[in-house]
C-alpha cells in the first residue's frame, strides 16, 4: 500500500526504529522488542496491532505511535503494558476519552474554531453515553435517532464514520446515510431584492440588507468586515470560514445604496448570535422579509456564476468555501446554466 510505505520511508529516514504494515484490515507497529512477560528474556520482533483502519487518519496516528514507541525504547521506559489491554482497546475506553482524544488530533490537522466545533460536531458526540466504552451498536443508535434522508442523517454518519475509524472500530456507517437531496430554493430576483430594501424603514438595517445582496456575506459578515474600495469588501478573519476579499458582482447597488459608508446598527452580539440577530430583526416578527437573508447570499452566488458567468473557483472563493461546496449546492442552478448555454450554441447556433 502506497501510503504505508511513504509513512516507514520518512520512518527510515529519521532513524525510527519501527514500521508500519497492514495486518489483515488493521495497521499494526513492528519493531524488536524486549520479550513480553512469559516469553522469556532477551529481545524479539513483535507485531503491535493498533486497531487501526488503513485510512488517512489512521496512518498518521499510526505514524505517531511509530514515534512514540522509538521514544520509549531510546529512554529504557518502554513497557508492555502500554501496549497489552485497554491501550490500544477501544472497547476499554469510555467513549468521554475518545472523543477528547479525537478532538485534539482534529484541532492539530484542521482550520476549526471552537465555536464551529461546538456547534457540529460536538452536538453529535453529546447523543453518545460518555462513560460507555465505544461500540457499533451506540453508533447506530445516534445514527437512528435522526430523520430518514436527511441532511442531519448524512453529517452524523459522516462524522462517526470519522471517529470510528480513528478510533479503529470496524464499522461502515455510509449504508445508513440515506439518499438526502437539498429542498430547491427559491432565489430572489433582483427586482424583488431592490423592492424589499426600500421596505425596511430603518437605514442601518437597510445597510446589513444591501451588504448582504451585493457582497454575498454571511448574515454575521456584516458586522466584521471592511471596505478596501467601494467596490471590494475584505472580510475579517474571526468570522466562519476566516478571512478572504469579496467584490460587488452589481456595482452599481454599491453605489445606489451608499455602502462604503458604513451604516451599522448598534448591536453588541457576535458570531452566531448576531446572525440569529439578523434573521430576527428581518422575520417575521419586524420587516417581515417574503425570504429570509441567507437567500441574499444564495442569490449573489447564483448571480456570479450563472448570470455574470464568473468562474466557479473565483465565486467559491470569494464566498469563503470550497469548490466541491459552491458546486453542491448551486449544483442546480449552475447545471440549468451550462445546459442553456450548450442548447443555444449546439441548436441555436448561438456564441
Amino acid at each position: 500500500m502506497e501510503g504505508i510505505e511513504q509513512v516507514n520511508d520518512r520512518l527510515k529516514a529519521a532513524n525510527v526504529p519501527v514500521r508500519v504494515r497492514l495486518k489483515g484490515k488493521n495497521l499494526a507497529l513492528r519493531a524488536t522488542l524486549p520479550k513480553k512477560p512469559g516469553d522469556g528474556i532477551g529481545r524479539k520482533q513483535y507485531d503491535i496491532s493498533l486497531l487501526l483502519s488503513a485510512t488517512k487518519d489512521g496512518l498518521k496516528r499510526a505514524e505517531r505511535e511509530a514515534h512514540k514507541l522509538a521514544q520509549n525504547l531510546a529512554e529504557g521506559s518502554f513497557t508492555w503494558k502500554l501496549y497489552i489491554g485497554s491501550q490500544h482497546d477501544p472497547q476499554a475506553k469510555p467513549i468521554a476519552q475518545w472523543v477528547n482524544e479525537f478532538k485534539d488530533e482534529y484541532f492539530r490537522t484542521h482550520r476549526i474554531k471552537e465555536a464551529t466545533w461546538s456547534n457540529t460536531w460536538a452536538g453529535t458526540f453529546r447523543k453518545l453515553p460518555a462513560n460507555e466504552p465505544i461500540s457499533e451498536t451506540l453508533l447506530l443508535a445516534v445514527v437512528f435517532s435522526t430523520e430518514e434522508d436527511s441532511r442531519n442523517r448524512e453529517l452524523t454518519c459522516q462524522r462517526l464514520q470519522r471517529f470510528a475509524e480513528f478510533v479503529g472500530l470496524q464499522t461502515d456507517l455510509s449504508f445508513y446515510k440515506g439518499e438526502y437531496e437539498p429542498e430547491p430554493r427559491d432565489i430572489p430576483t433582483d427586482e424583488m431584492i431592490i423592492e424589499w430594501r426600500d421596505r425596511i424603514p430603518n437605514q442601518r438595517w437597510q445597510w446589513v440588507y444591501g451588504m448582504l445582496a451585493t457582497f454575498g456575506l454571511r448574515p454575521h459578515e456584516a458586522f466584521a468586515c471592511e471596505f478596501i474600495d467601494p467596490l471590494t469588501l475584505k472580510v475579517h478573519q474571526g468570522t466562519k470560514t476566516g478571512s478572504r476579499i469579496t467584490r460587488a458582482i452589481l456595482p452599481e447597488w454599491a453605489k445606489q445604496w451608499h455602502l462604503i459608508e458604513m451604516k451599522r446598527p448598534n448591536v453588541r452580539s457576535s458570531g452566531r448570535a448576531c446572525g440569529q440577530l439578523v434573521s430576527r430583526q428581518f422575520g417575521i416578527d419586524r420587516d417581515n422579509l417574503p425570504f429570509v437573508p441567507y437567500d441574499l447570499r444564495h442569490a449573489w452566488a447564483v448571480r456570479a456564476s450563472v448570470a455574470k458567468g464568473l468562474p466557479v473557483s473565483t465565486a467559491a472563493a470569494m464566498m469563503g468555501h470550497s469548490v466541491t461546496t459552491h458546486t453542491r449546492i448551486y449544483h442546480r442552478w449552475l447545471s440549468d446554466a451550462q445546459n442553456e448555454r450548450v442548447y443555444r450554441s449546439l441548436i441555436l447556433g448561438e456564441g
